[in-house]
This record gives C-alpha cells, sequence and structure tokens, in this order.
C-alpha cells in the first residue's frame, strides 16, 4: 500500500464488496522519513556553489538561494508527515474492514528491523486500535531499535503499546527477514551488482550525456546563469521532489520552480529509474563526488 496514497486513490473505504472478507493480508511501505547524509551532502554541495556564483554575478532569479535551508536531518527516521500517513492508512483500513479488525487480538503485525518501518507499523495500528493495546515485545522493541521516537510531534502517542500495562489487549509485532520485507535481495541486479559500482551506474550515467538531458541541463543553465553537470540535474529534481513530499517544512518550492514543466521533470526522474533499474533501490546510493562544486 502506497503511503502516498491519502486521496482518492487510496480510498479503500469507497470499494464495494460483492462479497464478506474473512481475512486480511496487506503490505504497507514505511513512511516519509529523512533523506540520509549522502543526500545531504549533494544538496549542500549544489547549494553552495550556487551562492558562490549569485556572490559574483547577481541574478534577480536566484536571489532566493541566500536564504534556502532544506530542514531536512542526515537520518532515515520518519518525519510527521511519514506517522500521520500511516496513522491514516490505518483508520481507512478500519473503515473499510470493521469486522476483521475489531480486535487487537485477531491482528499479527511483522516489520524489517529499521526503526522506521517499527515507526510505520505503531502508526498504522494506532489509526485502526487507537492506544488501546500493547505489544508482547514491546520492551525489547524499546531497547533495542535506537531510531524510533525521533520527531513525532503530536503523534508520538504511537509509542504508547510499548509500555502499556497488562490490562490492555496484547499484539505481538514480530521483526521479519523475508522476501517481502528485504526484496531487493532478491533483486539479481543487486546482488550481482551491489560491489561493482562502475558496472551499475554505467547505464543510468549515459543517460546524463543523452541528448534531452543536455538540451534541459543547457534550458537551465540560462535560467540559473550556471554551469551544471549531470549530476547536479538530478539534484536540483531531488530537492524540488523533497519539497513536495514535506510542504510543512517549505512554503515554496523553488527548485520545483526551475523545471519548466512536469516533462522536464520526467527526463532527469528517467535517470533515478535506471538508477534502481541497475540495482540501487535509492538515489542517495550515488557518490556525491560527481557533483560539480566549482563554478
Amino acid at each position: 500500500v502506497s503511503t502516498q496514497s491519502t486521496g482518492v486513490a487510496g480510498d479503500i473505504t469507497a470499494h464495494k464488496f460483492e462479497c464478506k472478507p474473512v481475512a486480511l493480508y496487506s503490505v504497507h511501505r514505511h513512511g516519509t522519513r529523512n533523506i540520509g547524509k549522502k543526500v545531504i551532502a549533494r544538496i549542500d554541495l549544489l547549494v553552495k556553489a550556487l551562492r558562490a556564483h549569485f556572490k559574483k554575478h547577481p541574478n534577480p532569479d536566484l536571489e532566493w538561494i541566500n536564504d534556502f535551508v532544506h530542514h531536512h536531518k542526515r537520518n532515515k527516521d520518519l518525519v510527521l508527515e511519514g506517522y500521520e500517513e500511516l496513522h491514516s492508512q490505518g483508520i481507512r483500513f478500519k473503515t473499510a474492514f470493521p469486522d476483521l479488525l475489531s480486535s487487537p487480538s485477531s491482528v499479527q503485525v511483522g516489520s524489517s528491523y529499521k526503526g522506521r518501518c517499527i515507526s510505520s507499523g505503531l502508526s498504522f495500528l494506532s489509526g485502526v486500535f487507537g492506544n488501546t493495546f500493547r505489544l508482547e515485545n514491546g520492551t525489547t522493541i524499546e531497547k533495542t531499535t535506537k531510531d524510533i521516537k525521533r520527531d513525532c510531534g503530536h503523534m508520538c502517542g504511537v509509542y504508547a503499546p510499548l509500555s502499556n500495562d497488562e490490562s490492555y489487549p496484547v499484539l505481538r509485532f514480530n521483526h521479519l527477514d523475508n522476501h517481502l520485507t528485504r526484496y531487493y535481495k532478491d533483486c539479481e541486479n543487486y546482488v550481482k551488482k551491489e560491489n561493482t559500482k562502475m558496472v551499475w551506474q554505467k547505464e543510468p550515467n549515459e543517460w546524463l550525456d543523452h541528448k534531452q538531458m543536455k538540451n534541459l541541463r543547457k534550458r537551465m543553465e540560462e535560467k540559473l546563469g550556471v554551469d551544471l553537470t549531470g549530476f547536479d540535474m538530478v539534484t536540483l529534481h531531488i530537492i524540488c521532489a523533497l519539497e513536495t513530499a514535506v510542504p510543512r517544512l517549505h512554503s515554496h518550492s523553488h527548485f520545483c520552480d526551475v523545471f519548466t514543466s512536469p516533462d522536464d521533470l520526467y527526463i532527469t526522474a528517467f535517470y533515478l529509474d535506471l538508477l534502481r533499474w541497475a540495482g540501487k533501490m535509492m538515489p542517495e546510493a550515488v557518490d556525491s563526488s560527481g557533483i560539480n562544486a566549482e563554478y
């Protein structure tokens, strides 16, 4: 279930079942998270270069760069929106399947060992049951999982089941290490190429020199008044995506404005698609040393 499906596409409560559901199995991705230190390094390099150029060659269209702050942290824990996304999913599931989700004791939940996945699971359960249950292994999870209870704001109550007393209905939260939770380990490209950077980067990097990317880079350079590399183009795309995913941190995205049309974003997005096809699941896997930091 997509964590971004909060509109019509994700409204399962509108579905009219022609039979009576007797069991429910669902797989969920964790909620929106912080971006990690490698992506931040790429962003910081590009912003530093843009500020340096603006200082030498003032450009009214680039003046906003002096005040830009991305607000993202260097960890990969959930941001507040991530908690809210899964909590909202839980509410919708409860509405759609009231009989199947009538009691915590009838539910089994599992996730990978990542804190963001555990936090997402707890947020979903909070949407379904509130905090009226306890985790059988809550004490163990709380003691062994370091990257939880961060940036949860008004959603921190999702962790109450970790320490609720024995008067609450019990639910066990299992740590899983299988084909669903660690799916990339079954990806042939990932397994074969994880230690051969030049192999898996070959096709994505060829796209950076493709005619469409070169034409887009030329338009961007004229708009910003700076020289850009292919990696800079991808970084611009990533910043735009981050500002769209967490609007609470940005009332307006100047980086999205740099792209003239959605078609421009498809060009840079295709590079990220090639990365994933080549076996790298996340864009931060790209070596940030490829960014042009001097103008």
